[in-house]
């Protein structure tokens, strides 16, 4: 959300397109009006994040470009866990390949992990109050950004994004599945702020945000 409002959800979540193993979409959270000289605000312009998914086993790696042209704080959320019978789950910080660090939240049968690995500025576990079906009470694995400052540029998020329905472990490579990345200032179709990704399954990625506003569904 803008620093003007205390908390703005994204409005609209479009498909953009598939390529090979990569799913684009394309998030808005600028409401209709908001910011519009002629309704009483500044339009400092749009509010853009562009997302590319890639499907790891029991999760997600997603690359994140955000074009938002003022200070802004920005919070990604994984899934929330309840406190069963009043019990908080159970919060650690683990190892994760090439010196990266995952935080892990368990509670008996399931769990979710989260590895920030490019561009956020923290992870932390949050409470919340009447917002889980299963519980009052449930906590919420984030990452986290804060620009204080107007036109701070475009920025690329890297994010590892695991769940599981036991109370096994993971491995720190499967923690960290990135073998290499590279952010790319420009891609081959002359869009600004790629990223070439190599896993350590093999595969490799480069992630192009080119054209996104014509392909929208």
């Amino acid at each position: 959300a803008g620093t003007d409002e205390p908390f703005r959800i994204p409005l609209d979540i479009r498909f953009v397109r598939r390529e090979g193993e990569a799913l684009y979409r394309q998030m808005d959270t600028k409401p209709s009006g908001l910011g519009d000289p002629n309704k009483g605000g500044i339009n400092k312009g749009p509010e853009k994040i562009d997302l590319a998914d890639i499907t790891l086993p029991g999760g997600m790696l997603r690359v994140d470009r955000v074009r938002i042209p003022y200070a802004y704080d920005l919070d990604l959320g994984h899934y929330a866990l309840p406190h069963l019978d009043g019990n908080p789950p159970a919060i650690s910080r683990v190892p994760a390949a090439d010196g990266a660090e995952a935080w892990v939240g368990r509670i008996p049968g399931r769990q979710v992990a989260l590895t920030a690995l490019h561009g956020w500025e923290e992870t932390a576990a949050v409470a919340h109050h009447g917002a889980n079906p299963e519980a009052d009470e449930s906590t919420v694995l984030c990452a986290r950004l804060r620009r204080t400052q107007d036109y701070g540029g475009i920025v690329v998020l890297i994010t590892v994004m695991l769940h599981r329905l036991d109370d096994g472990a993971w491995t720190p490579e499967e923690l960290n599945p990135v073998e290499s990345f590279r952010i790319l200032p420009w891609t081959a179709t002359g869009h600004p702020c790629g990223v070439h990704l190599r896993l350590r399954d093999g595969r490799e990625f480069e992630i192009d945000y080119g054209d996104l506003e014509g392909r929208l569904i």
